[in-house]
């Protein structure tokens, strides 16, 4: 999760049950801290099942919830009322992916010589363990 949506849900979360603050720890240092982390996602958890409610889901399942979370409300929505046998494609709209040229692009920052890593992973052939 990252910070700002942390910060968030621990303000809705506290905002919705005051009596959690003193369960809560204070600023980024509760990311590391799991039941205040729990607190974060039951948070978005609900706030993304009242979405679906609101867009015809009436009883979400923690998997409907999580596609909000992965891929936005627009797209999420969708998602959550494909059927099972729909191909992900269908709803979201993901651009053909080279896998070379980010591949590349990762590593280019952690290889000596950038540059001269990338000529060489563009030249070799994938090879699988």
């Amino acid at each position: 999760m990252i910070d700002s949506t942390y910060n968030a849900d621990i303000a809705g979360a506290i905002a919705l049950n005051p009596s959690i603050a003193s369960n809560i720890t204070q600023g980024l240092d509760g990311k590391m801290d799991p039941a205040t982390e729990a607190y974060a996602a039951a948070y978005e958890l609900r706030q993304d099942a009242l979405i679906l409610q609101k867009n015809g889901i009436s009883d979400p399942t923690v998997l409907d919830t999580r596609t909000l979370y992965q891929f936005g409300q627009g797209a999420g929505v969708a998602v959550a009322k494909a059927p099972d046998s729909a191909n992900l494609s269908s709803y979201l709209n993901l651009p053909p992916l080279n896998w070379r040229q980010t591949a590349s692009r990762r590593a280019r920052p952690l290889a000596n010589g950038g540059k001269r890593f990338r000529r060489n992973l563009d030249r070799q052939p994938a090879k699988w363990c």
